[in-house]
């Protein structure tokens, strides 16, 4: 690898995070309404969420315009 290479540590489609996750407040679950749901990670222009109270998964859109 010459020094103007950059090496790629994501996997092909994989975006790299552009945020810290830790930081991000807990979400509303869709499914029991409590706000209890955790940042899984993010793909694209989504974000992944888990509720810690009935462990429903969903997606909150962060697309952009």
């Amino acid at each position: 690898m010459s020094a103007g290479d950059t090496p790629n540590f994501f996997e092909e489609g994989e975006l790299p995070p552009e945020e810290d996750p830790i930081w991000r407040p807990p979400a509303t679950c869709p499914s029991c309404g409590l706000q209890q749901a955790r940042l899984l990670g993010m793909r694209h222009e989504a974000s992944l969420y888990r509720c810690e109270v009935c462990s429903v998964e969903f997606e909150v859109d962060e697309g952009i315009g």
